[in-house]
């Protein structure tokens, strides 16, 4: 079990919550506990605590990365838009609900899987027809 104890960690989930536009009643019941848990772990107060496993459905759920929770800065943290088609989308991106966020992500996996696809087909097309 993680011990969330510190108001900071509390401060990025509630700052998480608000951002998901989750009161913390909804996000007890997306979450399958009581309110008083959400109020708890927001709180930071002493001798309160998240199971890994709650905090990884937490993040999902505020569409978040745990590390975020966390606040463990990563590589991604350091991601920077330079284009003003990347600001777009990813302003658009952000507008999103989570359950459009997940759909428009798996659109995106299967469109990259796909073009590996296509691209290692034209390969061997390529190489059979300089075999030949």
């Amino acid at each position: 079990m993680l011990h969330l104890v510190s108001v900071k960690i509390g401060d990025r989930i509630r700052s998480a919550r608000t951002k998901a536009g989750l009161t913390q009643r909804a996000l007890a019941a997306r979450m399958g506990v009581d309110k008083s848990a959400v109020a708890q772990w927001e709180g930071g107060g002493g001798g309160t605590g998240i199971k890994t496993s709650n905090l990884i459905e937490l993040a999902r759920i505020l569409g978040v990365r745990p590390s975020e929770l966390l606040g463990e800065p990563t590589s991604e943290d350091q991601l920077v838009l330079e284009d003003t088609e990347e600001i777009t989308l990813m302003t658009l991106y952000r507008r999103l609900p989570q359950k459009q966020r997940d759909i428009y992500r798996q659109l995106l996996e299967v469109g990259i899987d796909l073009g590996h696809v296509a691209e290692r087909t034209s390969d061997d097309v390529e190489r059979r027809r300089v075999a030949s």
